[in-house]
């Protein structure tokens, strides 16, 4: 059986519709009462319920868009109201420096009574938790952007969280080291690559110190004072910015020590690792160390560290 092929109309001739046999017992060729576009694609004037339909598909889809625009619109309103909404937006407007001036913001000065209230040190690791958490970009300055997704409306609440922060900060070593390197951005100048010599030693006595609610480093478990040598090291011998790299590097040093005796680390270590020039050096510069002692002690015939 053959079927008939349907034929592109010319300009002046009528468009005949598909008349297969499986159309024609569907369909009836409808009376043709409008000029066809010479330009516009073959028309299907099949059936004018397919065109009505058409109609009522897209008015629907229409009300949809419609529907969730106001949804979103809507919402973004009613979140604003919400009591947790409201007390966070007064308890943030109570540290605004500037209310006229930047009514979203607070600076250093309110920063300050912020973190006091909170009872977090500047100099402490968990403000750069908190730093993490409300997706600070400066130091000694907060959003109300970043305050709004917080459900802790209240002082007494964001310091039970804090108190869980620190806790975490010395039990969870990936987030110690997400902190540690978040930290980067806030140890060097805006704008520059590297963070200064002095600026990195602060910043590694704070993490690195169980004091200031970091990752205690001076306590190796082979009696090994890893922080005290690893400043000196670097100040004696290093000397100059710390890059990224090797910055998230000692974080790692770090943890890897805290995970294996400290001959271990010592006597495995792997000059040929994906470690930066600086801590192979130091690790050399370790093993040459008098036993026991610091740079002081160092004298001629004393044994080298024993890391047998």
């Amino acid at each position: 059986m053959t079927t008939s092929k349907r034929k592109v109309p010319a300009e002046d001739s009528p468009v005949l519709p598909d008349m297969s046999p499986k159309k024609a017992r569907a369909t009836a060729i409808p009376e043709q009462t409008t000029a066809m576009d010479p330009l516009s694609p073959v028309q299907d004037t099949t059936s004018t319920s397919a065109t009505e339909q058409q109609v009522s598909d897209a008015e629907t889809f229409l009300h949809f868009v419609n529907h969730v625009n106001n949804f979103y619109s809507s919402n973004n309103t009613a979140s604003a109201s919400t009591p947790i909404q409201q007390h966070l937006n007064k308890l943030f407007d109570t540290y605004r420096d500037s209310p006229q001036t930047e009514p979203d913001k607070i600076l250093i000065s309110g920063a300050q009574s912020y973190l006091s209230d909170l009872s977090i040190a500047v100099d402490e690791v968990v403000h750069f938790a908190l730093c993490d958490l409300l997706n600070v970009d400066s130091i000694g300055e907060f959003e109300r952007k970043a305050f709004q997704p917080q459900p802790l409306d209240t002082i007494a609440r964001q310091s039970a969280h804090v108190s869980l922060l620190r806790k975490r900060l010395t039990s969870d070593p990936a987030y110690f080291k997400t902190i540690y390197r978040a930290a980067f951005k806030f140890a060097k100048p805006e704008h520059q690559r590297s963070v200064p010599l002095e600026s990195a030693l602060e910043f590694w006595k704070m993490f690195f110190s169980a004091a200031s609610g970091g990752i205690e480093w001076n306590n190796g478990r082979g009696g090994v004072q890893w922080l005290d040598l690893w400043l000196e090291f670097y100040e004696t011998q290093g000397k100059r910015p710390v890059n990224k790299d090797l910055w998230n590097m000692v974080g790692e040093l770090v943890l890897k020590t805290k995970e294996e005796p400290d001959e271990q680390t010592l006597e495995a270590w792997r000059a040929d690792g994906a470690w930066p020039f600086a801590i192979d050096d130091f690790i050399a510069w370790v093993k040459e160390r008098p036993k026991g002692g610091d740079s002081g002690s160092a004298g001629a015939g004393q044994d080298q560290m024993d890391i047998s």
